[in-house]
């Protein structure tokens, strides 16, 4: 019993053990395989450094643009701004060589200078009488102020011209001080036309000489009327052209006239000369860098970096080498590990089961976490990308690279790299897309699919087979692209058959319907157009009956009702003329006579409403003279005018505008409108009508104040038996701009009302009659 427990625990023993060395060999597998990647990633870093940072063993690189080719550029400049700007102290000294145009410039900045001082002493003096104003005591005092200031820049022209030189000499001092600054450039200048040499080594065609035999860069400007000449040695070995933008092409644009800005303090004041005057001339400029420089300005500084520079370089050379070595070392390591288990399995294992989308977007995630986590460190233009962040991240990047690929290649020896893939799912959606999409979606599959077949069919032939490859390629697309277009050319006809037949329907054509043909959207689209064609005929049908039966009752409404009412107006007529007694009942008649009448009128206006609605108004169109006929209804109304105490106020333009239109009709719309303007104005107010023409369109406006509140909104005045005066105190339909805006409407004009609190306004537009 004993021995047999004794077996059982020793197996167990081993079994831990044995787990424990899987453990190990897993965690040996893993670091093994970081430590290889880690050492990947500084080999690709250190690489892409050396690549870029390639120029750095050039020595001439010294003297280019991501050094002190800036500084030479800046330093090359201020010498041609003194030599065209200044030229010597001796030379500024003389007064004859001041300009003009200078002297009008200072003139001209004196003159704003005085503006200036004039502005803010006006500003104090109304600050100081604020609160007690006295316009007499500031002007006088302002005066004074002025005068003061005017006599404190009153120059004479010398003394101006000496002002302008003691100015110039202040700047001429601060370049040539800024030039002298550089222990480590030398330069040569001499101006041809006046024969002056500016230096701050020795001049004359020797001094050039020497200094170019003994210079690391020497450069040379020959400028002539704005054209330029210029050579540029290094080392004793001249540039080409095609380098001397990296070597110092710093001249370009210079002999002609520029802005520059200088500064200067005089008698603790400051100045700013915001625009100076270059004088071109022929100069010749050379600027040199000794072979040795010494410490003492920044071209020296800039030196240092340079050297810095090539020392880094030499580091991360050193560092590829050891990287590649390293990772040589773990590739043999790993070797041993081939067979062993890793924890990178499982999650290789868990990419296989996903779908290719998915890896695919793995792989582009890191390559935009490269672009957005990978420092990039830069010094005058030098590349130094080897830290601890970008090697953490471009190891991370390496190994979800590994594992995604590794779980490519085994879904591709197992067979399952579309396994559940997207891009599987959309094609087979596009197929039933194309079985029962529309004809838009048709249209863009087809055309999307045959430009895919045939550009792949065609590469792949012409990679395979060659030029006859291209050839057959070439009847390919040729047969596809006949197949296409019938298919294209039948869809389209029958798309054109539809359309015909839904213009036929615009037109008013509906007896003939749509064949329905085949399958698809376009059958289902003929198939609607013949129910909504069915539709419109019933509806057709019935508005027919609609109309008709309207006709039908406003003839038999007019007979009913204008025969009794015409037998009461006759009859109450006829009591008027007996004289009937007492004075009471001739009251009620006359009441009744009233009534009567406008019952009549009511009946007329109703009746003219429903023909202007329904078209069925019959109209007389002539040329009428437009403002005789607006001139001929308001003398008609000129008693009901007086006796409603308005005042109208017309303006009529004196030429003749003429309108297509039945002049009965359109009387009865201004007479409409009067009327209305009579009925509703405020007793002793002005009633405004004007006439104006304008872009082959005329406008009447009448405008008037009313006696009662204008509580409606301005588009409801025009619809059926709506009034503006709710209190029913004055005789009216309610019809009557209704009426009016149906004729002016049959006549292609419009009618819009407008309120303003009281005021009411009404605008007609006609078309001029040419």
């Amino acid at each position: 019993m004993d021995t047999k427990s004794t077996s059982v625990d020793e197996k167990d023993r081993e079994y831990e053990e044995m787990v424990k060395d899987c453990r190990r060999i897993k965690i040996a597998k893993t670091i093994a395989i970081i430590i290889t990647v880690v050492m990947v990633s500084i080999s690709l870093i250190s690489f892409k450094d050396i690549r870029v940072n390639s120029g750095i063993f050039d020595e001439r690189s010294l003297y280019g643009s991501k050094f002190l080719g800036s500084e030479i550029n800046s330093f090359t400049e201020k010498i041609l701004e003194v030599m065209e700007l200044y030229k010597t102290e001796d030379y500024i000294k003389e007064i004859k060589n001041l300009t003009q145009e200078e002297i009008q410039w200072k003139k001209e900045i004196i003159r704003k200078k005085i503006q200036e001082e004039c502005d803010n002493e006006r500003s104090k003096l109304h600050e100081k009488y604020t609160n007690n104003w006295d316009e007499e005591k500031v002007n006088k005092e302002e005066e004074v102020i002025y005068k003061s200031i005017e006599e404190k820049y009153n120059y004479s022209d010398e003394e101006l011209k000496k002002l302008i030189v003691e100015e110039k000499l202040v700047n001429y001092n601060r370049y040539i001080k800024t030039l002298d600054s550089y222990s480590n450039l030398r330069y040569i200048a001499y101006d041809k036309a006046n024969d002056i040499w500016l230096t701050n080594y020795k001049p004359g065609k020797d001094a050039i000489a020497e200094l170019k035999k003994s210079s690391g860069y020497f450069s040379e400007y020959h400028i002539s009327s704005g054209v330029e000449n210029k050579n540029i040695f290094i080392n004793g070995e001249l540039i080409k052209d095609k380098e001397l933008n990296e070597y110092g092409n710093y001249t370009e644009g210079h002999g002609v006239t520029v802005v520059v800005t200088h500064s200067y303090n005089e008698n603790g004041n400051s100045y700013t000369n915001e625009e100076s005057f270059r004088v071109k001339g022929d100069l010749d400029i050379y600027v040199a860098v000794p072979s040795k420089l010494v410490a003492g300005d920044s071209i020296y500084n800039t030196y240092e970096k340079f050297l810095q520079a090539n020392s880094i370089v030499d580091t991360e050379i050193g560092i590829l080498i050891a990287s590649l070595f390293g990772v040589v070392i773990m590739i043999f390591v790993l070797r041993k590990f081939r067979y062993k288990p890793c924890y990178s399995n499982r999650i290789v294992e868990k990419l296989k089961n996903m779908p290719l989308e998915f890896k695919l977007l793995g792989i582009l995630m890191g390559w935009i976490s490269y672009h957005m986590f990978f420092t990039h460190n830069w010094s005058n233009e030098y590349r130094y990308t080897i830290n601890i962040n970008n090697i953490l991240v471009v190891t991370l990047i390496l190994i979800a690279y590994y594992l995604i690929i590794k779980a490519l290649l085994q879904n591709y020896k197992e067979n399952t790299l579309l396994k559940d893939s997207y891009g599987v799912k959309l094609y087979n959606h596009l197929c039933i897309a194309m079985e029962k999409g529309t004809l838009g979606r048709k249209l863009v599959l087809v055309i999307g699919v045959y430009v895919a077949i045939c550009t792949s069919v065609s590469l792949i032939l012409m990679v395979i087979v060659g030029a006859v490859g291209a050839v057959i390629a070439l009847g390919f697309d040729i047969v596809a692209t006949a197949i296409v277009i019938y298919k294209l050319v039948k869809e389209f006809a029958y798309l054109n058959k539809i359309t015909n037949g839904a213009k036929l329907i615009s037109e008013g054509k509906i007896n003939d319907d749509i064949s329905e043909e085949g399958k698809g959207a376009l059958r289902d689209l003929a198939h609607s157009i013949n129910n909504m064609k069915q539709g419109l005929r019933k509806s057709i049908e019935n508005e027919n009956k609609s109309e008709k039966m309207k006709t039908e009752l406003i003839s038999n409404v007019s007979h009913d009702l204008k025969t009794p009412l015409t037998s009461i107006i006759n009859y109450v007529d006829l009591l008027k003329r007996m004289g009937i007694e007492p004075e009471e009942a001739r009251a009620y008649v006359e009441v009744l006579d009233r009534k009567s009448q406008r019952l009549k009128i009511l009946i007329e206006d109703l009746f003219e409403a429903s023909k202007a609605a329904s078209g069925a108004m019959q109209l007389n169109f002539e040329k009428i003279e437009l403002n005789a006929l607006i001139k001929q209804t308001l003398g008609e109304a000129e008693n009901r005018i007086k006796e409603a105490n308005l005042d109208f106020k017309t303006n009529i333009p004196s030429e003749k505008i003429y309108i297509n239109a039945d002049g009965r009709k359109i009387w009865r719309v201004f007479e409409n409108l009067i009327s209305n303007a009579i009925k509703y104005s405020l007793k002793s107010t002005r009633v405004y009508v004007d006439v104006k023409s304008e872009n082959g369109k005329v406008y009447i406006t009448m405008k008037n104040i009313s006696a009662y509140e204008l509580n409606f909104d301005a588009s409801e005045i025009t619809e059926r038996f709506k009034r503006g005066e709710e209190s029913r105190n004055t005789e009216g339909s309610g019809l009557g701009l209704a009426i009016a805006k149906s004729i002016i409407e049959l006549h292609d004009g419009t009618l819009e009302i407008g309120i303003d609190g009281d005021l009411f306004k009404v605008t007609v537009e006609f078309n001029i009659y040419e």
